[in-house]
């Protein structure tokens, strides 16, 4: 396996995305500053300007260099589905998942 310095990594918390399980452990490389438009329409690890770090959906905002990110599971559970025109620090496309049940 290769591993890259500085990859993101996130343990799903909640069921925002369809095809990741609570626990499950995502990765991914980050993409920063005006390169974060090339992940959009992918699912991601993103961390906004705020310190919020969440697996996302990333749609591109109204706002030019702003981001919505958005759940995919129509029943979730979250209490914020979307989140709208976003500042973020990077965006990480979801390249790796495991399985909370298998051996990590």
């Amino acid at each position: 396996k290769k591993q890259h310095l500085g990859g993101a990594s996130y343990q799903i918390e909640d069921d925002g995305l369809t095809d990741y399980g609570i626990g499950d452990l995502v990765a991914g490389l980050p993409c920063y500053q005006q390169r974060i438009s090339l992940a959009a329409e992918k699912d991601c690890i993103v961390q906004t300007a705020t310190g919020l770090v969440i697996a996302r959906r990333l749609r591109l905002g109204e706002t030019p260099g702003k981001y919505n990110l958005v759940c995919t599971n129509p029943q979730t559970s979250a209490k914020k589905p979307v989140f709208y025109d976003m500042d973020l620090i990077s965006a990480a496309p979801i390249i790796r998942h495991y399985r909370r049940n298998s051996s990590w």
